[in-house]
């Protein structure tokens, strides 16, 4: 089994994220999650693309569709604080070898962990996160 001493985790993908990785792989960072949920899909897969051009030895996850993961030649696939749907799960099971995380950020959603068996659990409460306010 894959062991990380830390993940991680973008909160947006702009030009300046580069130089955020390369300082953070530096200081130690093996395994990064790769999210925005605030651009557009083409920009999520390009930003995506030239993150693992440039740090091929980084172990990335992808927040997002398994399939995504899979052809962005990412090692990974998060699966965000909520019930999986049945096309997610079907992708997924079509990619089994990738490496699975999920959040958990109450014990509902430690209740959906029996379900499947995922390789991480990101642990943690959400007190109102700045990526998660509406605009």
């Amino acid at each position: 089994m894959k062991t990380f001493k830390s993940i991680g985790i973008t909160s947006s993908l702009n030009q300046k994220i580069f130089k955020k990785i390369e300082i953070a792989c530096n200081n130690g960072m093996e395994c990064l999650q790769v999210r925005d949920k605030k651009i557009q899909e083409k920009k999520l897969v390009e930003m995506s693309k030239k993150i693992r051009e440039m740090f091929p030895d980084l172990f990335l996850i992808f927040n997002g569709s398994p399939l995504m993961a899979f052809d962005l030649g990412f090692e990974g696939v998060h699966l965000p604080d909520k019930e999986p749907s049945r096309k997610w799960l079907r992708d997924w099971k079509k990619n089994k070898n990738l490496f699975l995380s999920t959040s958990v950020h109450d014990t509902n959603s430690l209740k959906r962990t029996e379900k499947v068996k995922f390789d991480s659990l990101l642990i943690s409460p959400v007190k109102n996160p700045f990526s998660k306010k509406s605009n």
